[in-house]
């Protein structure tokens, strides 16, 4: 005579208290976070180096550009190049490509 199903022992590993999706979703969800703080930081460059551009072209007595490139942002690193402004426009330049490849592989 064998013992009633209720007195079995289930001997299966727990990994997580969800199953092993819970697991990979809590992995995740960690790296996201990171991911997100870092694309936050990088906004905030970008921004920041938009306004150094647009600053700089109406200091220097372009109004009309400085008014444009504040409305088309690709056209303040490129003002800005001509300007002599090269730190602010690299700036731009790299935090545009830091946040593409961020967005691209988040």
């Amino acid at each position: 005579m064998s013992a009633p199903r209720s007195a079995e022992v289930d001997r299966t590993l727990a990994v997580s208290p969800g199953g092993p999706e819970h697991a990979n979703a809590a992995a995740s969800r960690g790296s996201s976070g990171a991911v997100g703080i870092a694309l936050a930081i990088v906004v905030l460059v970008l921004l920041a180096s938009h306004l150094v551009l647009v600053a700089g072209l109406a200091r220097r007595g372009r109004w009309g550009r400085a008014l444009v490139a504040l409305v088309v942002a690709p056209l303040a690193p490129w003002w800005g190049w001509q300007a002599g402004m090269r730190a602010a426009s690299i700036a731009w330049a790299a935090a545009l490509g830091v946040y593409a490849l961020g967005v691209a592989f988040a």
